[in-house]
């Protein structure tokens, strides 16, 4: 890697199952300096399957162009060069796709498809869409558009293609129904039937069989995905229209839900026999404007959760998800103040129940210490949370998302009792990957 305008730093990842341990993964070679200018990797490949090569900087914030160049031999053959254009992602012919909107049952989006897209094997560009839906409800997806001849896709929860059609609609229109093997969220891709072709299009979401009906007030289960509409005539509070749906759960539960609408969307959590006691909110930890609200219950009974809006006079139909998830990975490692951690978020990290990778650092600090945590990098936007470590998976301490600057974190914190406290270095998204610095001082 080669630039005259920052100092070039490379890192050769493995394959995503080469670690049988995810916390285990690492780096399978990093770069030497080799003059100014220059970085250099050379490294016998472990096993056969998929690398990715991160072309980075050695100092932060450094941006400017460069050329990557790979040599590679295959056994008993001669190097082979391949010379990169410099900012082309070199090493595989489809990118990272970008993090998914959100679409709700009734709702036809316009999108366009363009060189920036993500892209598949083919060389076609993609849209991703999210929507949840219930077991056993059949929903109809198209695409439509008069500027290449379109293609639809479903994804499972799995991850598998569960829906791929190039046809079913009117001329270059493509049109797929199916029916919903189990309650969770799926993906719709709008795609084109070739590489390379680029316009605007249409993508529509729409039940073909009703819903489950569960009418606010209802008991909602884990793993029911239920329609609503935010409607003259419903309770308020706060001038805002909301729904109420009663569940049951357990100490020591963690719960998710999400709330997808067209518009901006609000969470609330409270105890059924203590209504006014707000336990937790959320407005937009979901895609876009929706909201997905994340909780360990601290008791066993019934909770009511309410969905609403973030504005007043808002009405429209909606879609509230309710699941159990699993507690998170409380795998640390240790940090020590005054020194600095350089590492990547990666796919095989553990996720929070809000879907964002994480790394976990664990310290020990005396009552009255204020320390200083500041998470940085180029490739995403940071997030920092800070918990006791007696208590990972419950009250955030302290958090924050901009605090140093250029979408990096920074958290100033008084010890209030001594003992061992957790520091989680993740993203504000879920599409959030790459190199991170983390700095700790006291």
């Amino acid at each position: 890697m080669t630039s005259t305008e920052m100092s070039p730093y490379v890192i050769l990842g493995p394959p995503e199952n080469y670690f049988a341990n995810p916390d285990d993964y690492d780096a399978i070679a990093v770069s030497d300096e080799i003059a100014d200018g220059s970085a250099e990797i050379t490294a016998t490949l472990p096993i056969d399957g998929t690398y990715i090569i991160w072309a980075s900087s050695v100092d932060l914030c450094e941006v400017g162009a460069y050329t990557l160049d790979i040599t590679y031999t295959e056994p008993g053959t001669a190097p082979a060069p391949q010379a990169v254009a410099p900012n082309v992602p070199p090493i595989s012919t489809s990118t990272v796709p970008a993090n998914p909107g959100t679409i709700a049952f009734g709702q036809t989006l316009s999108g366009r498809l363009d060189t920036t897209d993500a892209q598949k094997d083919d060389d076609s560009f993609y849209d991703s869409y999210r929507f949840t839906a219930q077991a056993g409800q059949t929903v109809r997806v198209a695409v439509s558009s008069n500027d290449f001849d379109a293609y639809v896709l479903i994804k499972s929860p799995a991850g598998n293609y569960d829906v791929s059609e190039g046809g079913g609609g009117t001329g270059n229109n493509a049109q797929a129904d199916y029916t919903i093997p189990s309650s969770g969220e799926y993906i719709l891709e709008a795609n084109s039937l070739t590489g390379n072709q680029t316009g605007a299009y249409q993508v529509s979401l729409s039940l073909t069989s009703a819903p489950v009906a569960v009418a606010a007030g209802d008991t909602l289960s884990y793993g029911q995905t239920v329609q609503g509409n935010l409607q003259k005539g419903d309770q308020m509070t706060d001038g805002k229209l909301e729904d109420s749906y009663r569940f049951t759960g357990r100490a020591g539960e963690f719960i998710v839900v999400d709330m997808v609408a067209t518009y901006d969307t609000f969470l609330r959590l409270a105890r059924a026999n203590a209504p006014d006691n707000q336990l937790a909110y959320d407005d937009d930890t979901g895609d876009e404007l929706n909201a997905r609200l994340v909780h360990r219950l601290d008791q066993a009974g019934d909770y009511i959760v309410y969905a609403t809006t973030a504005s007043t006079g808002t009405t429209g139909p909606y879609s509230l998800s309710l699941q159990q998830g699993a507690a998170p990975s409380t795998d640390t490692r240790p940090i020590e103040a005054g020194r600095q951690v350089k590492a990547m978020l990666v796919e095989g990290d553990p996720t929070t129940l809000d879907g964002r990778h994480f790394q976990a650092y664990r310290f020990s600090a005396t009552q009255g210490e204020q320390i200083t945590v500041t998470l940085r990098s180029i490739a995403f936007d940071t997030y920092l949370r800070l918990y006791s470590a007696d208590d990972i998976h419950g009250e955030q301490l302290a958090f924050d998302d901009d605090g140093a600057g250029d979408g990096d974190s920074r958290i100033t914190f008084t010890i209030p009792q001594s003992g061992d406290y957790v520091i989680l270095a993740t993203s504000y998204d879920s599409a959030g990957r790459g190199a991170f610095t983390l700095d700790f001082t006291k």
